[in-house]
């Protein structure tokens, strides 16, 4: 149902008397089309002259946030945020700007993302060269970054020859001259996607927009280090001992932090096992199925105390 006029579709398969819980993950629901964060804040007043669509059809996304809003008036649907970042955009918008409390539910970590050291009978690899993994759903989306960073990382030559490069996702990149890079496409599958994160050292997110950052969360509960910018909600994601967050657009900050974790890949050991240990227990189903329930348990008791 997303895109530009796709809350009419969502109005239609909605049972008018029921409440809504509606967690947010993207910026679809607060906005009139747009999916991510561009820097643009017309959804806090209504998306009037949309910068992102031509004329005639700018008046496209006020349509479509109209309609949310109209859909989400009189309290009737609960916006539930995926961070930090994300309750604070939800809580400027121009659709739930006088909902009075927006809690913030994280997504699950599965169950499967857990570190080399807890299978039994692998053991340690041997490796020539420090091993990065680069990802996204499609890695030429402007908005990752990946491309950008392996040109930073090429004009690095002396840091480039002691590592190897792993990129997995939808699409092909141009790898720059002087890089050691293997292309793996799209990786289907928790299980698979956690073998990856355990055949690496680093996992890097040179990201220009996460509203979480699902893959870091991830890659820390394998017990792999992590690079990142500061967009968005990737705090809330981030263990501060997993590694560094760069600020944002920074390449030198993130090329300077990587080559330290060349440098120091041996005194990490023990971070590795702790921080992988805290996410997997901040981020399971118990806890998250735990904080989802009390907002239902919430809701209806304020419902109970209206009603009577």
């Amino acid at each position: 149902i997303n895109g530009v006029v796709g809350a009419q579709f969502f109005r239609n398969i909605i049972a008018k008397s029921s409440p809504i819980f509606w967690t947010i993950h993207d910026m679809w629901p607060l906005t009139g089309g747009c999916l991510v964060y561009r820097g643009c804040d017309h959804f806090q007043e209504g998306c009037q002259a949309c910068p992102a669509l031509k004329s005639p059809f700018r008046f496209l996304a006020a349509l479509d946030l109209l309609i949310k809003r109209d859909l989400c008036k009189g309290g009737r649907v609960q916006p539930i945020a995926n961070s930090s970042w994300t309750a604070r955009k939800i809580a400027k918008s121009a659709i739930f700007r006088n909902v009075e409390d927006i809690p913030v539910v994280h997504p699950i970590l599965s169950q499967e993302f857990f570190p080399e050291d807890e299978i039994s009978g692998e053991g340690a690899k041997i490796k020539s060269r420090f091993k990065i993994a680069l990802g996204a759903r499609s890695v030429t989306d402007e908005f990752k970054g990946i491309p950008q960073f392996l040109d930073a990382l090429a004009a690095r030559p002396t840091l480039a020859a002691k590592v190897e490069v792993v990129i997995f996702g939808d699409g092909m990149l141009r790898i720059p001259s002087g890089l050691v890079v293997e292309q793996f496409g799209k990786i289907d599958g928790d299980r698979a996607m956690a073998r990856l994160y355990r055949g690496v050292d680093c996992f890097i997110s040179p990201s220009r927009m996460e509203t979480f950052g699902m893959a870091i969360a991830e890659a820390q509960a394998c017990g792999c280090r992590v690079l990142a910018f500061d967009v968005g909600g990737v705090g809330d994601a981030f263990h501060p001992e997993a590694g560094a967050l760069v600020r944002d657009g920074d390449w030198g900050a993130m090329l300077e932090a990587l080559e330290n974790e060349v440098e120091q890949a041996d005194v990490f050991s023990e971070a590795r096992s702790r921080v992988s240990l805290e996410i997997r227990r901040k981020f399971s189903p118990e806890k998250i199925a735990g904080q989802q329930i009390a907002i239902y348990e919430r809701h209806f008791q304020k419902q109970s105390q209206a009603e009577h």
